[in-house]
């Protein structure tokens, strides 16, 4: 998959590079005529490739300051920060990010630094500079259509573009706004875009997926009701990089073979109920006892106690026991042993899918 994703990254930096070379030299022989659009604005309307080209170097810097951001609040859980205020807070911010990006620089000198790069600027009717709360409305209705672009909605937008006779996104028309090319584009406009998608590449699968964050959906109803078949997750891979998986979180492992007879490498969702050194056991009906005291389960529904037996065993170290909460019906520690430390990948920290089920993962 790795490389299917490095080839679609250099593929579209190519495509994009050869799109913006293009756009590039069209609009520098506009900018040499510098004739003056249809409505009495300065500039050359600004066409859908030279458009594309400083939007793609806009990404470059947001999808660097969303991985930075991600980063951060990765770093920020495993110190210890809630959950529940991380999460929240790292949305919250790459939205607000996004918003005051293409807001502020809009609204004082009419331009983003694609757009810069581009010979591109923002006009607000009449040829005006754009006000503070038509920017922000720009801004906004270009941030829904991004995120309707997988439900074909949001494509309406640079279609609106490409087809209008008025050179207008569908967020200019909402803003009232325009774009002109007033100037010859920089020469590193192309590379500039070009490397926006290895530049993804490089972070998302390089650096994020393996090492900071990454998305699973569990298959099963093993951990019911925390998390739910077909819920997806994030799970946090730097935590036990930092420290050692700590009793009643959830984490997402390595299976090991007894665990899979079929003989499938896979991973497993379970929650950690046993340390190394503890001397565990579980009593039908009852639950788990750590050292000879009940462990305190708030997170198992009364109709899943463990229908059988187990142990008592001492944990060797460096190994964990791991548990579903649907103790009767879970394939977990109790059916093929102890697991090893170097197995466990990372913690399970927040549920995103579906939205009625959104929350953090405890």
């Amino acid at each position: 998959m790795m490389w299917i994703n490095a080839i679609l990254a250099v593929v579209g930096g190519g495509i994009v590079l050869a799109l913006s070379l293009r756009a590039t030299a069209r609009a520098e022989a506009a900018a040499r005529r510098q004739e003056p659009g249809a409505d009495g604005d300065e500039g050359q309307p600004a066409g859908l490739l030279i458009r594309l080209a400083a939007r793609m170097s806009d990404y470059l810097v947001l999808w660097s300051l969303s991985a930075l951001a991600l980063i951060v609040g990765t770093a920020a859980e495993t110190a210890g920060a809630p959950t529940s205020v991380v999460w929240p807070a790292v949305v919250v911010g790459s939205v607000g990010v996004f918003l005051a990006y293409f807001t502020i620089p809009t609204a004082r000198r009419g331009d983003t630094w694609g757009k810069r790069l581009a010979g591109l600027t923002v006009f607000g009717p009449g040829g005006r500079r754009l006000s503070w709360w038509r920017a922000s409305l720009r801004a906004l209705t270009d941030l829904i259509c991004i995120g309707l672009y997988p439900y074909v909605v949001g494509c309406l937008d640079p279609i609106w573009l490409a087809v209008g006779r008025r050179k207008r996104a569908l967020h200019d028309v909402f803003a009232g706004s325009r774009v002109r090319l007033v100037r010859a584009p920089s020469h590193y406009l192309a590379w500039a875009a070009a490397s926006t998608l290895p530049a993804w590449f490089l972070l998302s699968v390089i650096v994020i997926r393996p090492y900071v964050m990454r998305a699973y959906c569990i298959p099963s109803t093993a951990m019911r009701p925390v998390l739910a078949e077909g819920d997806r997750f994030m799970v946090n891979l730097l935590t036990y990089r930092l420290r050692d998986p700590r009793r009643g979180e959830v984490v997402v492992f390595k299976a090991p073979p007894q665990a899979t007879p079929d003989g499938n490498a896979r991973d497993f969702v379970k929650r950690i109920v046993g340390l190394p050194g503890d001397l565990l056991e579980i009593r039908s009906y009852d639950g788990v006892y750590v050292d000879g005291v009940k462990l305190p389960e708030p997170y198992i529904a009364p109709e899943q106690t463990p229908d059988y037996d187990f142990g008592p065993i001492r944990l060797p170290a460096g190994r964990y026991f791991v548990l579903g909460d649907r103790r009767r019906d879970s394939n977990d520690s109790h059916r093929w042993g102890t697991l090893a430390r170097s197995a466990i990948k990372g913690k399970v920290t927040l549920r995103y899918y579906p939205s009625k089920r959104l929350g953090v993962v405890r």
